[in-house]
């Protein structure tokens, strides 16, 4: 499959996107819509098709709050060949979820209840279409379970439904029963579609805290590394390139990356009682060995106050930022000199 690279905005970044004949593989993130809800509002696939400068086709969706591998057509023809293989359920589908359920063995659970749309969302009824999905669980650490999914059919919120039907709802789905989370705990891992002249596979690997189940006992960073997700799913950043990672996802806190270091910048005390392991975890899952921390809730009282902590050997270092380098500074003053909101 090759790899091609499309300018994002004007900012320098580019969003990875994988081609292979008449189909563009991406991995969507979680919280942005598989295509427009609405005639003012854009999803993926206007997102792409603008960007790329591509026509571009549905021809499987993923809910919004899913991550994950999800596959478009390029062009009427492309779509209506693959269309037709996933109306005649020619394709095959893997999925991974996490459960918050008392869960011991490793025996396959299936439910083939029909499922009925009502509304916006699913109910089990014997007036629902058929379909069927398996749950393989692979893994339970603290409390938590991960399940390979492999769904036959394709019917709305299917996954969702069902687990809630066996009783294991999804960790972050409380519109089905699931116990609340950052967000919804369930990934499009793979796809494949068997065309006559090319054989579509895309693979999509799983958000840390689905690998690494130690992660979720860890709330705060859990939550960071959620919110953080969408920006690392959009932006192929390399090392020295900067972003803004969090935003205003959680209140009191900022964080950019800039170029090789995370900048913490922490406006609520309320954030500081356990700060320095957290920032340590969250720098460590996202491949980032430097960090710092600026404690800004008292800035407004005393504007000269300062409270770094760190782990950085050196207070200066160089980042990338539209192309051009700068050189920054951690031990003048309470802010960098470039912000990234």
């Amino acid at each position: 499959m090759s790899e091609h690279y499309y300018k994002v905005d004007d900012g320098g970044y580019s969003l990875r996107v994988s081609q292979k004949g008449d189909y563009l593989c991406v991995d969507k993130p979680a919280g942005i819509a598989t295509h427009a809800p609405d005639p003012d509002r854009r999803g993926l696939k206007e997102y792409l098709a603008r960007r790329c400068k591509l026509d571009l086709y549905v021809i499987h969706r993923l809910d919004k709050e899913t991550s994950g591998a999800l596959v478009f057509a390029i062009g009427k023809e492309a779509a209506s060949r693959a269309g037709a293989l996933i109306e005649q359920r020619n394709f095959r589908k893997e999925y991974y979820c996490l459960t918050q359920t008392p869960h011991e063995g490793t025996e396959l659970r299936v439910c083939d209840a029909p499922l009925l749309k009502v509304g916006d969302h699913v109910e089990v009824s014997d007036e629902g279409k058929a379909c069927r999905t398996e749950f393989i669980p692979e893994q339970t650490e603290g409390g938590y379970t991960r399940w390979k999914v492999r769904p036959e059919g394709g019917r709305m919120h299917q996954i969702r439904a069902h687990a809630a039907y066996l009783g294991i709802p999804i960790l972050g789905d409380t519109r089905y029963g699931g116990p609340a989370a950052p967000g919804l705990c369930l990934h499009s891992a793979f796809i494949e579609l068997g065309l006559d002249d090319l054989e579509l596979m895309h693979s999509s690997p799983l958000p840390p805290w689905m690998s690494d189940l130690s992660l979720l006992q860890q709330a705060t960073v859990f939550s960071w590394l959620v919110h953080a997700q969408k920006r690392w799913s959009l932006y192929a950043v390399d090392e020295d390139e900067s972003i803004r990672l969090l935003h205003t996802d959680i209140e009191g806190l900022r964080i950019d990356k800039l170029g090789r270091r995370l900048l913490v910048s922490v406006y609520a005390s309320s954030l500081a009682a356990s700060l320095e392991a957290d920032v340590s975890r969250f720098a460590r899952v996202a491949g980032i060995s430097d960090w710092y921390v600026r404690l800004m809730h008292n800035r407004g009282k005393d504007p000269h106050e300062k409270t770094l902590l760190t782990n950085c050997e050196t207070s200066s270092w160089t980042m990338r930022e539209h192309g051009a380098l700068y050189e920054l500074r951690s031990d003048q003053g309470l802010s960098p000199g470039i912000f990234l909101d």
